[in-house]
């Protein structure tokens, strides 16, 4: 099953619409919802992330051992891949 965080919840509906077994998750971070939220994500047993901190935060927080992380090979537009080599951990996948 595939959680999808989001805060474009039409883009995700209009664009994930080959996936049966999905639950997009509205973004709302407002007050305690925001702790929600980032638990919410945490608990996902994989996680494919954008060039996000919220993702990252969520995927390195995850308390899976065996989770699988797959996240941008290049995190800043017009940057070299390198600047980032301190930012996603060695055993993340870059794709």
């Amino acid at each position: 099953h595939f959680f999808i965080f989001s805060d474009d919840i039409d883009w995700c509906k209009n664009n994930f619409n080959f996936l049966f077994n999905k639950t997009i998750v509205d973004h709302n971070h407002k007050g305690f919802k925001f702790s929600n939220y980032l638990y919410l994500m945490m608990c996902c047993k994989h996680f494919i992330i954008p060039n996000s901190s919220f993702g990252w935060w969520a995927a390195w927080l995850s308390k899976n051992t065996r989770k699988i992380i797959i996240a941008p090979k290049i995190w800043f537009k017009g940057h070299a891949e390198n600047l980032t080599l301190d930012l996603i951990p060695s055993n993340w996948v870059r794709l």
